[in-house]
């Protein structure tokens, strides 16, 4: 989440540190983005399915995010 606002990130963690939702969505962000990683290294075609799926679910997960910190930091 840090990514997505550079120039909040004290108040992103303090979020982070206070809020477990906040937090689970943190969390799910970098769990896709490791496996989206690891798909990507995979060898075999570049265009997996499975990669395609993770770049949707990262974007969700980004939008999610940036709604959550607008609704918790404006």
């Amino acid at each position: 989440a840090l990514a997505l606002f550079p120039g909040r990130t004290e108040e992103i963690l303090r979020l982070s540190l206070r809020d477990p939702d906040f937090r689970g969505l943190c969390e799910d962000l970098e769990v896709a983005q490791a496996s989206f990683t690891r798909l990507a290294l995979l060898p075999g075609p570049r265009e997996r399915p499975e990669v395609t799926e993770y770049r949707t679910i990262i974007a969700e997960l980004e939008d999610e995010i940036r709604a959550y910190v607008g609704s918790k930091l404006s």
